[in-house]
């Protein structure tokens, strides 16, 4: 038990000084390095505006029950308000610098089978936000089990 005891407390005393001996980051060290994330972030942003291959919005969401859209990932998108079925309202994180020079696309789901092909159609669109609307094929507003954007601006 002694001996057992004794390797236990050998190997305790090692790891411990194998731990003692690393470069840990300092607090304000992990604070740079955030910092220097969040400027490359809007580096890159800033770059995207002017390189019109680039995405400058981005969104997929479902849409839950009683309407409600659930983000399920995005780039520069605030929010995603429900303004009646079909119809949502996108706020932009950041707004775009060229609001009339844009190019949405817009996939999605139907909830339901008998809706077959739904379409997704941008209605108004400002530096701040975009509204859209979702139709079936025979034109009739319908809400979708998801929906993927993306928009292009120059």
């Amino acid at each position: 038990l002694e001996e057992c005891i004794g390797t236990s407390l050998a190997t305790i005393n090692s790891n411990f000084n194998d731990l003692r001996s690393l470069d840990c980051l300092t607090f304000d060290e992990i604070q740079r390095i955030e910092t220097n994330l969040v400027n490359l972030s809007a580096q890159f942003f800033s770059l995207s505006a002017s390189v019109p291959a680039f995405s400058r919005a981005w969104v997929s969401f479902s849409v839950g029950p009683g309407n409600t859209p659930v983000i399920r990932s995005s780039h520069n998108i605030k929010s995603i308000i429900p303004l009646s079925t079909g119809v949502y309202a996108l706020s932009f994180t950041t707004a775009f610098t060229n609001p009339t020079s844009y190019a949405l696309i817009g996939t999605c789901k139907s909830i339901q089978a008998v809706d077959g092909y739904v379409w997704v159609q941008p209605t108004t669109f400002t530096s701040t936000s975009a509204n859209i609307n979702i139709r079936n094929l025979s034109g009739t507003f319908v809400d979708p089990e998801y929906v993927s954007i993306t928009i292009f601006n120059k």
